[in-house]
């Protein structure tokens, strides 16, 4: 059915872009428009272009609207900057975020010198910057320009229009990004009420908007504390993650990269529901949407290879995750983002799965090229990064570097120690680790302590009736016994050597 709806959408939207640009091009070449309405119509015309991806077609068209208000001599007034916000928008699409910025400034220093900042078209101007600048990193730049720019909005008494609502959508993102729950979810159902009172929710942006509210509502389900709380966050991003399916089902836009991460977005559900099944076939669409719109080589396409890659090694597919792996790294070295803290998370799973399979050689190569760009993003200090090192030291005591893995497990014990993790669980497993190591050193005494703490947390944390509890305990009678048998056999021996009065 969605199939059926993308084709008809398509030949629609080819036949009213052609029809719109066609129209214009035959009344500029017959002089007809070489005025103040035609200048209008090229920024009109192009931004259409640029909603729906038809960059070069855009860029031609706005380029004509700027040469024709030179011409005018009216480039340097209101609706001249509104023309270079668009193509500032453009250039940042064709990935040119140095020329969309100094287009940015220029319309926002033509808005201020015209005295036109407090209108609706200066707060669009504002979010595109805002956009531009959390691209570059600056998240608290980005903010302070969303919200100067909902200011301009409420003031201007536009608050219930597309742009507005398109403006709370990237709030709510920033928001989101910035760990303010409360504040993103609020500005996500701001926007939502806006989109279905204007009868606009039915559209490729509004299905974006329901993805983004399901994405806040699952971070939600993390600080809830309530069983009955997280299953209602579940519940309610299902709902939207539904709503925007069917709504891009309709549009014909589920063939699309937006259309893939929604399908990705859907897979969470399933996971935290334990439909592993279900979770692998939305995956699995996902990747073919990508591979036939070509965007499998970006860094959400990276991602949904290294989620493939687990599920394949959970179905005893090794060599088939370890080549969705594999095509995952190529992604992230093409995308530049190899050398960041999730490429080196994706390298230590592929190292996970390399020890899985028994070769420990390659699972060391895996970990320590994800230590290299720990070190290199400074996230080797992190919570992450003192998890991480007690898999490296375990690597080298497999392939025998004895010294690298006691230096290593100290290393680890001091991030666990700085990071509050050694009373937890995968703190238990570290001391287990390290007193492991020390036995198979034959050094009974030193990994009587680590195996004595292992236990105490365990307890604590009401781990301690499990199998890993009970080998755990067994581990240590036999270690004490042994201790206490060496320490027995020590003294008879000082007694045999001691010559008698």
């Amino acid at each position: 059915y969605h199939q059926l709806n993308t084709v008809i959408s398509e030949h629609l939207q080819a036949w009213i872009l052609d029809s719109c640009e066609g129209s214009l091009w035959s009344d500029l070449e017959s002089g007809e428009l070489r005025n103040e309405a035609g200048a209008r119509l090229c920024n009109e015309v192009g931004r259409l272009l640029v909603s729906v991806g038809s960059l070069d077609r855009a860029a031609r068209v706005l380029a004509e609207g700027q040469k024709l208000r030179e011409d005018l001599g009216s480039l340097a007034t209101h609706a001249g900057a509104v023309l270079l916000s668009s193509t500032g928008e453009l250039l940042d699409k064709q990935g040119d975020l140095d020329g969309a910025l100094e287009l940015y400034a220029q319309a926002y220093k033509t808005f201020e010198i015209t005295g036109t900042l407090s209108s609706p078209e200066a707060a669009t101007l504002l979010r595109r910057q805002g956009k531009a600048k959390g691209d570059r990193g600056d998240l608290q730049g980005k903010l302070a320009l969303y919200l100067e720019a909902h200011r301009i909005y409420k003031d201007a008494d536009c608050m219930e229009t597309v742009d507005a609502a398109m403006l709370l959508s990237n709030l709510g993102a920033a928001r989101r990004q910035a760990d303010d729950l409360d504040g993103a979810l609020e500005a996500y159902e701001e926007a939502l009420r806006i989109y279905e009172k204007i009868g606009m929710l039915e559209t490729p942006d509004g299905a974006m908007l329901l993805s983004n509210l399901g994405v806040a509502r699952l971070r939600q389900r993390h600080v809830e504390k309530k069983k009955k709380a997280k299953e209602q966050a579940v519940d309610a991003a299902d709902e939207a993650f539904a709503r925007a399916r069917k709504i891009r089902e309709k549009t014909g836009t589920m063939e699309t990269s937006a259309g893939a991460t929604l399908l990705c977005n859907i897979a969470d559900v399933k996971v935290i529901r334990g439909d592993t099944e279900g979770e692998y076939e939305m995956y699995e669409m996902a990747r073919e949407i990508r591979e036939r719109t070509g965007s499998l080589e970006t860094v959400p396409g990276a991602v949904l290879l290294s989620n493939l890659a687990r599920l394949r090694a959970s179905r005893d597919d090794n060599d088939g995750a370890i080549e969705l792996f594999r095509q995952a790294r190529f992604v992230r070295e093409k995308t530049k983002t190899l050398e960041t803290e999730a490429g080196a998370r994706m390298l230590a799973k592929m190292g996970d799965l390399h020890a899985t399979t028994g070769d420990w050689t390659a699972a060391l190569g895996s970990f320590q090229e994800a230590k290299f760009i720990r070190q290199k993003t400074e996230t080797l200090e992190t919570e992450g990064g003192a998890k991480f090192l007690a898999k490296l030291a375990n690597a080298y005591v497999k392939t025998g570097d004895v010294d690298a893995a006691e230096e290593t497990f100290k290393t680890a014990r001091k991030g666990f120690e700085e990071q509050d993790l050694v009373q937890t669980l995968a703190g238990a497993t570290l001391l287990e680790q390290i007193g492991d190591f020390e036995l198979q050193r034959w050094r009974l005494e030193a990994s009587l302590e680590p195996f004595r703490e292992a236990r105490r947390v365990r307890k604590n944390c009401d781990k301690l009736d499990t199998s890993v509890g009970t080998a755990l305990a067994r581990k240590l009678h036999s270690v004490t016994f042994s201790i206490v048998c060496l320490r027995r056999a020590m003294r008879k021996f000082k007694a045999l050597k001691t010559p008698k009065a």
